[in-house]
């Protein structure tokens, strides 16, 4: 088996793991502060300091995970480096590498973002910058944090599907949240 088929193999992937890491912390987070939190809110003010601590993990991990995904260092494995040795497979096409460059740069983009967060607040802590000020310059929207994982994602399975391999599903854990959220629900009336 050639490298490239053994990174794209689900089963002891790190970075398919981070991958899906960074998709359950996303979705957890966002069931907890998007949309659907005025159905919670309630439960969430019964267990102020827990859910308060809950929401800002599953954020950090996201950030840190997205981060590590992309990260640019030539000693981690991350998405670039993958990308990197498709092209060096010659059973790759132009087209698609060319497919697999058009999503990274898209990707890149938002994880520009992510970085200004990971290295001003969630690694670091920018002594004259508050959370506010950082977030106002990273200029991120929820909705960037799950395109970027869907990228990832895209490009991972893009290869896979190079192979004839079937494309993995990521992780979901929403059903469970919404379970412990209606079950914490019936037992506070």
């Amino acid at each position: 088996m050639s490298d490239i088929k053994k990174l794209i193999e689900p089963n002891n992937n790190e970075l398919f793991h981070i991958l899906n890491t960074a998709y359950f912390n996303y979705q957890s987070w966002w069931i907890l502060v998007g949309p659907d939190r005025p159905k919670y809110v309630r439960i969430l003010n019964n267990y102020n300091l827990y859910f308060r601590t809950v929401i800002h993990s599953h954020l950090t991990t996201l950030i840190i995970s997205l981060y590590k995904i992309f990260d640019k260092r030539k000693d981690s494995y991350n998405i670039k480096r993958l990308i990197k040795i498709a092209k060096n497979d010659d059973s790759f096409t132009k087209d698609e590498l060319n497919i697999l460059d058009k999503k990274f740069d898209s990707a890149i983009e938002i994880w520009e973002k992510v970085r200004i967060l990971r290295h001003k607040y969630y690694a670091h802590l920018k002594y004259d910058l508050t959370p506010n000020k950082i977030y106002k310059e990273a200029k991120i929207k929820p909705d960037e944090f799950l395109e970027l994982i869907m990228q990832s994602y895209d490009i991972f399975n893009i290869i896979r599907e190079h192979f004839k391999k079937p494309e993995i599903p990521l992780v979901s854990t929403e059903d469970d949240l919404y379970k412990l959220l209606n079950d914490l629900g019936k037992c506070n009336q």
